[in-house]
């Protein structure tokens, strides 16, 4: 099985016979003619190491100065766009979550823009921040109303008690009064 360096490195001319790599012909794949061999290998080269920076989590990392033309520059600005794309969804993502943890609810990710998984993704996440927004807002309810229920429960113990403090009062002062008569 090819891998992916190998493909993208028969895209830009680098390996000219798939027969003479060992490898089947990709079906997709257009016959191109690069400006040369060391054009597509320096373009392959500095692509990859954006890829491995990518990989590292440095979505800062782009492919700059692009001074090629044709297929040379379309793979590359199209490794850009990747990165774009995945950049945004990490940026949408993460500001959506901090705001969720500071309790609003009302930053949702942007899915302008986003396609497939990326899509789907900020769909999943924009429904369970919707979702916990509900919960904490039935749970405010509740908690408001168990408030109410404590302070009616609190409210009635405070008169129960004067009421029996007042009672008491009478108590002792019928008990002094009879003491004093007897």
């Amino acid at each position: 099985m090819m891998n992916l360096f190998s493909r993208f490195k028969r895209l830009l001319g680098i390996v000219a016979d798939p027969a003479a790599s060992g490898s089947a012909p990709l079906a997709t794949a257009p016959v191109i003619k690069p400006a040369g061999n060391a054009d597509a290998a320096r373009v392959l080269d500095r692509i990859a190491h954006v890829c491995r920076e990518i990989s590292k989590g440095n979505f800062e990392a782009r492919l700059v100065n692009i001074t090629e033309s044709g297929q040379l520059a379309d793979a590359q600005h199209a490794v850009n766009d990747m990165i774009d794309r995945c950049d945004a969804f990490v940026r949408e993502a993460s500001a959506a979550m901090d705001a969720v943890r500071q309790h609003k609810y009302y930053r949702r990710i942007l899915r302008e823009g986003m396609h497939g998984s990326l899509d789907i993704a900020a769909e999943l996440i924009n429904g369970a921040t919707a979702a916990i927004e509900r919960r904490v807002t039935a749970f405010d309810a509740n908690t408001a109303k168990f408030e109410k229920s404590v302070e009616v429960v609190v409210d009635t113990f405070t008169n129960a008690s004067a009421a029996m403090g007042d009672t008491a009062n009478e108590l002792s002062h019928g008990a002094s009064v009879t003491r004093e008569r007897s």
